[in-house]
């Protein structure tokens, strides 16, 4: 019989390098079927100064899928900046979280659930503007942007020498291995976004989304935005669902003045 995993610990991925800058930590939360090699790229672009962190959540889907079976997905959040603090004695100084992770961060944050100091980035988004009640039907048609997502980031990861019917089969046996539970999760998340009271988020928020997104789409983006008061938006022209992984640079340099502004708002108050 499965058992429901328990909060992971998150680690420092990367100490911030000695002198220069004054240091701050940042806590990277990647999304669902996501994973910790999805920072890699974005990683390695990152100013020295910047203390990285990151934690390997279970709805990655080498995790335990009965994860989903509980129903308050924001404890997997609240938990990771917990083990931060509690090993740092500090921070996160900033969270930078990715499509369902990014999600659920907003869930806290519009909860007040977060230190009211955490400036957060959040890269692709989900947001649904019409309040509806989550039904069987749209847990299941979710499943086909499932597969192009989940396809798209095998190949974003390895490149156009992978195997075409490889990655389609790939993509399409996963969300079936983890059942229904995770789909369901990201329904009621995804549902509870327009009810969210977001016009009374008193902390910076960056929101970084891609023209070409089939799943967290621009439009949906911008309308979320338009609800957070301290809202900054980004739309990256030609870019997908993977940003981190798609032009890792780019992001990388909207992530350090989003941090430089965010530090020096917080300095400045």
């Amino acid at each position: 019989m499965s058992t429901r995993p328990r909060p992971a610990t998150a680690r420092r991925r990367r100490p911030a390098a000695a002198g220069g800058r004054s240091p701050v930590s940042v806590l990277l939360l990647h999304g669902m079927g996501g994973g910790l090699s999805g920072w890699d790229a974005l990683a390695a672009r990152l100013a020295p100064h910047l203390e990285l962190w990151d934690v390997r959540l279970p709805w990655a889907f080498t995790g335990n899928p009965d994860w989903a079976r509980d129903p308050d997905v924001t404890q997997w959040v609240r938990a990771s900046v917990d083990s931060v603090r509690g090993q740092a004695g500090a921070g996160p100084d900033v969270i930078v979280a990715h499509s369902f992770a990014a999600n659920v961060a907003l869930e806290l944050l519009a909860g007040s659930d977060l230190p009211t100091a955490t400036p957060s980035l959040l890269v692709s988004p989900f947001y649904r503007d019409v309040a509806a009640d989550l039904d069987w039907s749209s847990v299941m048609s979710s499943m086909d942007g499932c597969y192009e997502l989940i396809e798209k980031e095998i190949q974003q990861k390895h490149g156009p020498a992978g195997n075409d019917l490889l990655r389609s089969a790939v993509a399409q046996q996963m969300p079936k291995l983890t059942g229904l539970y995770p789909r369901l999760r990201f329904q009621q998340v995804y549902f509870r976004t327009s009810q969210l009271d977001l016009e009374s988020l008193n902390v910076p928020v960056f929101l970084v989304g891609g023209s070409d997104d089939v799943g967290a789409r621009a439009d949906g983006v911008r309308l979320l935005a338009g609800r957070i008061p301290l809202a900054r938006l980004e739309i990256l022209d030609g870019c997908g669902h993977f940003p981190m992984i798609e032009r890792p640079a780019e992001l990388a340099r909207l992530i350090e003045a989003f941090i430089d502004q965010a530090v020096q708002s917080s300095s400045a108050s």
